[in-house]
């Protein structure tokens, strides 16, 4: 895992000097269909960080050719990233985001430019959606809890199961985990399984 970080680094510097640096959001008078999608390569819990899961994303968008490739993060929360702190950003909206990958008012795609959905204006993708995001695949890294019911409300906010964060890869912690190939809550949580399963990332085009 760690020699694949280092090789993914490496990779990733010498596409940014190759290719300059570009800005990590778009401008807001100017919301155009974004890319998600899932990665093909999967990884257990020990991702690193929030930036390191951001550098895999880059390096899968990379390796898919996609325009933009360099200007991509993962759609995973922690200490360093977060959606929500309330129900659907219902206490002070966008207010509540740190680093959040999504854009409000945005159309979200597959790469073959199925639409998945349109964000709100916190940022957030309506349950459900309007088509899977990836339907040949079944399991990623999300660290965010989405519960509707009579009793408990919890949409969109950071789980406590996030493999400590991202760096621990052990049998006996669990990480939150979404399915791509489902349209519900599911698609953002589906269950929390151990940290040592080898799972996607959801990549979001910045």
């Amino acid at each position: 895992m760690r020699n694949f970080k280092t090789l993914t680094l490496s990779f990733l510097a010498f596409s940014i000097i190759s290719c300059g640096k570009s800005s990590s959001s778009s401008s807001a008078a100017t919301q155009t269909n974004k890319i998600i999608f899932a990665t093909d390569t999967t990884y257990d819990g020990n991702i690193g960080t929030i930036d390191d899961a951001d550098n895999l994303c880059i390096l899968n968008a990379t390796l898919k050719a996609l325009a933009n490739s360099i200007n991509y993060k993962a759609l995973i929360v922690g200490t360093d990233r977060t959606a929500c702190t309330t129900d659907m950003c219902s206490g002070a909206g966008s207010g509540e985001h740190k680093d959040w990958v999504l854009k409000a008012n945005t159309t979200y795609t597959r790469i073959d430019k199925t639409v998945i959905g349109t964000t709100d204006t916190n940022g957030l993708l309506p349950i459900p959606l309007t088509n899977a995001i990836d339907p040949t695949k079944t399991d990623v890294w999300t660290g965010i809890v989405y519960i509707e019911n009579p009793m408990l409300t919890s949409r969109w906010v950071n789980s406590g199961n996030t493999c400590n964060n991202w760096t621990n890869n052990s049998g006996g912690l669990a990480g939150e985990t979404g399915n791509p190939s489902s349209t519900d809550f599911r698609s953002i949580d589906s269950g929390n399984p151990v940290c040592s399963g080898l799972k996607s990332l959801y990549c979001v085009e910045q």
